[in-house]
């Protein structure tokens, strides 16, 4: 494992070196902050490397991508399986933009079972904070939601055992309750500033999706 230092909390900077980093690796970005309106999506996926910031209000990304029909989203990580894939020590905060579509501002997908989005603070504007698919499943903890509009999360398992899509194979599938088959949300902080009168929530989902909700 080697440590990767991006040169700032800029999307040119951070790009860079996750493209330089290789399976294992964390990438650490420095306190800062920055708009982003390009995508951190191809420089990720396909990597089990952790993305670490300086901690919540210290490394301050902003949503300021352009999106037609919800895409793309400022970060879209396709995992894989082999090892630790991790989000952590970021604000993320949402743009100006509409997104009718409502994909996200992050975008988790992919086949990792060893998922963990920690020590986070997410606040969605005009579309959903964090989306999640594929047949992911791991730990989300420690994290911060404000949600002004949209909701914090969304949770599907559109390809559960990494089979067919809709969800169809997670319905079809025997329960897993009780088991680490799921995305585990544990010690999360949800504020509704109930800047709307609807549309607006914590969480939601379908798909299948498997999940677990506690303290």
């Amino acid at each position: 494992m080697a440590d990767i230092n991006a040169a700032s909390a800029s999307y040119a900077d951070v790009n860079t070196a996750c493209n330089a980093a290789v399976n294992g690796d964390r990438v650490l970005v420095p306190a800062g902050s920055a708009t982003w309106t390009s995508s951190l999506d191809t420089s990720i996926s396909g990597k089990y490397i952790q993305l670490i910031g300086a901690g919540v209000g210290q490394t301050v990304i902003t949503d300021g991508i352009v999106r037609t029909s919800g895409f793309p989203r400022m970060i879209s990580w396709t995992t894989i399986a082999g090892g630790l894939s991790r989000l952590s020590g970021f604000t993320i905060n949402g743009g100006a933009q509409v997104d009718g579509f409502n994909k996200g501002i992050v975008y988790i997908t992919g086949v990792s079972h060893q998922w963990r989005m920690d020590h986070c603070s997410i606040t969605p504007t005009l579309t959903s904070g964090v989306q999640f698919d594929g047949d992911l499943r791991g730990v989300i903890d420690h994290n911060t939601f404000t949600i002004d509009q949209a909701f914090g999360l969304y949770v599907f398992h559109n390809s559960w055992e990494n089979v067919g899509g809709y969800g169809d194979n997670s319905f079809a599938s025997a329960s897993t309750i009780g088991t680490a088959d799921a995305l585990i949300f544990e010690d999360n902080t949800f504020t509704n500033n109930q800047t709307v009168t609807f549309f607006q929530y914590a969480v939601d989902g379908w798909g299948g999706g498997r999940v677990v909700y506690r303290y």
